[in-house]
């Protein structure tokens, strides 16, 4: 599966707050906004999003560049999570509360919140370690960003609201493939009369 998160090279645009902007902050009134991309090597092309190859048991490292759009510093909190194909064929990931169990959960991250300096970038190395029984084939995740506001519906109601914005982790794992395919919640119907010859 070679899909990309919702945009491969992603902006997001939120409106902001005065003073620096954390996680878990109220009321937006100046423009935030922030890209993630994965790190250019001097000599490398520049990638949409992270293709990684490996063997179980290998360590790959690796890193994403955060820049920061606005004219505030910016508070971010930062975790790997695995991604699902959503109803319209899609790909998303799992909301923050929800532990991955595969590719997300092999994402080591140094740091869980990053500061990002107004109109400038952070680094933000990372490692994926494989696990030694990890099945052969392909595996998808990424990593997100997010800042987390309260906001006010039309009815005066308070809602906390993530706004999260990341780059995929497409990984294939080395090995020898076993393709399989699996019918769940099965069910069959039928329509007509016990005569097999009536219409």
């Amino acid at each position: 599966m070679r899909a990309v998160l919702a945009v491969p090279a992603m902006l997001l645009l939120v409106p902001a707050i005065a003073g620096p902007v954390a996680a878990d902050t109220v009321a937006p009134s100046v423009p935030v906004s922030w890209s993630v991309e994965p790190v250019t090597r001097p000599g490398a092309p520049d990638r949409p999003n992270f293709v990684l190859d490996a063997a179980p048991g290998d360590v790959v490292e690796d890193a994403l560049t955060v820049q920061n759009l606005g004219d505030v510093d910016l508070v971010l909190g930062v975790y790997a999570s695995d991604a699902f194909n959503t109803t319209t064929g899609g790909i998303d990931l799992l909301a923050a509360g929800e532990a991955p169990e595969d590719l997300g959960s092999w994402v080591r991250l140094d740091e869980t919140s990053i500061t990002v300096p107004a109109g400038g970038a952070v680094e933000v190395p990372f490692s994926v370690d494989v696990p030694a029984d990890a099945d052969p084939g392909d595996h998808v995740g990424g990593i997100v960003t997010s800042l987390r506001v309260t906001e006010e519906d039309a009815e005066g109601n308070r809602l906390a609201v993530e706004r999260r914005l990341g780059t995929r982790i497409h990984l294939r794992v080395d090995g020898t493939l076993t393709p399989e395919l699996t019918f769940t919640e099965l069910d069959a119907d039928h329509s007509g009369v016990a005569n097999p010859f009536a219409p």
